[in-house]
């Protein structure tokens, strides 16, 4: 049986770089059994992904400021969907109960019903925006975990959020 390794270019480093040249896949070393192949490759600067309930593949891209709905057959994409852009540094994504949570630097958006929503979700609701805006806690997909606060990552894996105790009991907004 052969084992399919699949990759988003920017994770392994393969394929488009900043001057469109492409480098072969083929110079990555496996073990024997295993393939490798280019699952997504119209995807800039993926960091981190979260898998849908349905199958949908989210990735965030820090850098890019964007955050992608990958539909899949199992083994190669079929639709990139950008779902939201101009973000700051979105490096966390969380699917929970149907929800897909996305951490920026300085605030967490929730976008209720994703999948169902596809390839127009509705605007998402701000679940917290007052984290501290310091860009260095951005790559670590959280903000101040000390200060009691918590990522995308950690709202789709724990019943509770846990928030500062200021922020409790404001309602959550939706965004401009």
């Amino acid at each position: 049986m052969i084992r399919t390794a699949a990759l988003f270019l920017a994770f392994a480093g393969v394929g488009a770089t900043a001057h469109g040249q492409s480098k072969p896949i083929e110079r990555i070393k496996l073990p024997p059994g295993f393939e490798i192949t280019v699952f997504a490759d119209k995807v800039a600067n993926a960091r981190s992904m979260a898998l849908g309930e349905k199958g949908t593949l989210f990735v965030g891209s820090m850098s890019a400021g964007k955050v992608y709905a990958i539909k899949h057959d199992g083994g190669k994409t079929t639709q990139v969907t950008t779902i939201a852009s101009g973000l700051d540094m979105p490096n966390g994504v969380a699917v929970k109960d149907g929800a897909l949570y996305v951490a920026e630097v300085d605030k967490v958006w929730r976008y209720d019903a994703i999948e169902s929503s596809l390839p127009r979700p509705a605007k998402p609701v701000l679940v917290y925006g007052k984290y501290p805006n310091d860009k260095h806690h951005g790559t670590s997909s959280t903000t101040r975990r000390r200060r009691g606060c918590t990522s995308a990552s950690r709202i789709a894996t724990r019943a509770t959020f846990p928030i500062p105790s200021s922020a409790r009991s404001a309602p959550a907004r939706s965004s401009p």
